[in-house]
């Protein structure tokens, strides 16, 4: 398809709201933004209604602690799409779609292995348009999917959305860029690897995916309102032109300013309306992709924020634990979110004696005593060593010889750990040391043992 086709569609949008209604899928549905129309808009919080300036929120714009772990952003033209407000069909959502990796599904060498197979989204980034005049009156839902068929509409399948954030109240009148914090009681998690659900996808590249639905409920039929496009490997930077901006790629946007195309990122974007569902086509926005002469690419615009999700492994083992009266050493684990505020996290302990009992203890240092207080076993804390020992917090290996300590049960928090005969609440930036000690009998004398350690560092 030739780069007329664009130019034909712009040629027709010069005023924002004075065409027709036309579907998305037709030339005239695409618009330019003209210099100085797209604006910061600061971030918008769920949790609290409130909005932080541009001007005074974070350089990066992400939730404190989080990294970004989809990035469709490249767009050197500005070209956005019509057709989402100015249509008369109520309920009209258009998906996309992209991959959020896992050490499961992701391709050996290419970035850095992803270590995490549950994701907390703690927010997310989009570009939009809505030229309603009245204030601060852009009304959007997103609807978030672990899985995902581009050609079908998900309310046809098994799908239930992960997370549906409705958002009003966004800025309008112009084309705007804007930060969605979920963090703080918003946030939402999303298995990265979405093949559990329909396991006939498992490693599929068009369906083993995740999508955003987007759906405008401001008022219809008034002014235009739309997405802006986002994505093009052929010209983004990283293997393929794929999966740059990330926590797992190069965190660093591409140098030549086109933005970043998403892992996962196909070329259009589904719309389902009237119980009728369509592809946009191929070359969709051809010749618009950072100045270049071509660019057959129409995906849209897409930032999402995460951190490790309840079920992703986090913090690492230190220290060389004694053999206990199974013949193997009891190891130390950790899963959840390393975000100290959100207060979950799960430690767990495994390879202890069965019906036995214990409970973790913590500290800021690490350490290494030697069969202290007449133990079999090696202590890998230091400094001052807090007692994780409430009657709730004492635990029971049981037939298994596992055992939890889990904040979202109530087991314990975060904010406040027993330490030095008061207690401390884990601060970002700061490393946390855990251990477990536990009742073990050898050679038929009651003894003790401990597992090795575990740190986490909290964001």
């Amino acid at each position: 398809m030739a780069p007329l086709f664009v130019a034909a569609a712009l040629a027709l949008a010069q005023s924002p709201a004075d065409q027709a209604p036309v579907l998305p899928t037709s030339p005239a549905a695409l618009r330019r933004a003209s210099p100085g129309q797209l604006k910061d808009g600061g971030t918008f919080r769920v949790a609290t209604g409130t909005w932080t300036p541009a001007g005074q929120r974070r350089s990066t714009g992400l939730p404190a602690g989080s990294e970004v772990v989809f990035s469709n952003t490249s767009n050197g033209q500005a070209i956005w799409t019509v057709g989402i407000g100015s249509l008369q069909f109520p309920g009209q959502v258009a998906y996309d779609e992209g991959v959020l990796p896992t050490p499961s599904n992701f391709t050996p060498g290419f970035g850095t292995q992803p270590d995490r197979g549950i994701y907390e989204v703690t927010g997310f980034e989009i570009k939009y348009c809505d030229f309603q005049t009245t204030p601060m009156s852009s009304s959007w839902t997103y609807r978030f999917y672990e899985s995902f068929n581009p050609l079908v509409d998900p309310a046809s399948l098994p799908l239930t959305a992960a997370a549906t954030v409705p958002l009003s109240g966004l800025p309008s009148n112009g084309c705007w860029t804007v930060v969605i914090d979920l963090s703080g009681g918003a946030e939402f998690t999303m298995r990265g690897d979405g093949a559990p659900i329909t396991p006939d996808w498992q490693d599929d590249p068009l369906l083993d995916s995740f999508a955003y639905g987007v759906e405008y409920t401001g008022p219809l039929g008034g002014a235009a309102a739309g997405m802006f496009f986002g994505g093009d490997p052929a010209f983004t930077s990283g293997t393929m032109g794929r999966g740059t901006g990330t926590y797992y790629m190069s965190p660093e946007e591409d140098l030549s300013g086109c933005g970043t195309t998403g892992l996962g990122a196909l070329d259009g974007f589904t719309l389902v309306v009237g119980g009728q569902t369509q592809r946009t086509p191929r070359n969709y926005i051809n010749g618009v992709a950072c100045g270049q002469g071509s660019s057959p690419f129409g995906s849209t615009y897409m930032r999402i924020f995460a951190t490790e999700g309840p079920g992703s492994a986090v913090g690492s083992n230190y220290c060389v634990a004694n053999p206990n009266s199974t013949g193997t050493v009891a190891r130390m684990a950790a899963t959840g979110s390393t975000i100290a505020s959100s207060d979950k996290l799960v430690l767990e302990c495994s390879g202890l004696p069965t019906n036995s009992w214990g409970f973790f203890l913590a500290s800021r240092s690490a350490g290494f005593s030697v069969r202290p207080n007449g133990s079999q076993g090696n202590l890998c804390l230091g400094g001052v060593v807090g007692r994780i020992d409430e009657v709730h917090q004492v635990k029971y290996s049981g037939t298994v010889g596992e055992t939890t300590l889990d904040t979202r049960l109530g087991d314990w928090s975060l904010a406040s750990i027993p330490l030095g005969g008061s207690t401390a609440a884990v601060l970002q930036g700061e490393r946390w040391h855990f251990t477990y000690w536990f009742r073990d009998v050898d050679s038929g004398v009651q003894t003790s043992n401990f597992a090795n350690g575990l740190f986490v560092d909290f964001n």
